[in-house]
């Protein structure tokens, strides 16, 4: 967790689509060891508004680990595409990437 000071130097790196990204990306920074904050907008009166327009939520952390996490969110969305990509049909067949 952060410290009063180190609270004041945080910086929102990027928004986050739903739950289930927050929690992949949380596991993935704790695993690096990487302090963030992730804040749900659904946690004040504004909530709907922003997540209809903003997303889930946002993370954020100290600048110097910005290009870090948004290399992990990035990996996090590519691995998430290729799982889709692959994913069976209900036939049995496989749709590929050249199916698309």
């Amino acid at each position: 967790m952060f410290d009063k000071k180190e609270k004041m130097d945080l910086e929102i790196i990027t928004a986050l689509e739903d739950a289930i990204e927050a929690d992949l990306l949380s596991a993935c920074l704790d695993e690096e060891g990487i302090p963030y904050l992730i804040q749900p907008f659904s946690s004040n009166a504004y909530g709907p508004l922003f997540m209809m327009n903003w997303g889930w939520g946002q993370i954020l952390s100290q600048g110097i680990y910005a290009q870090k996490i948004l290399g992990i969110l990035e990996d996090i969305h590519n691995e998430n595409q290729k799982s889709f990509l692959n994913q069976s049909h209900d036939d049995g067949s496989v749709l590929t990437k050249e199916e698309e």
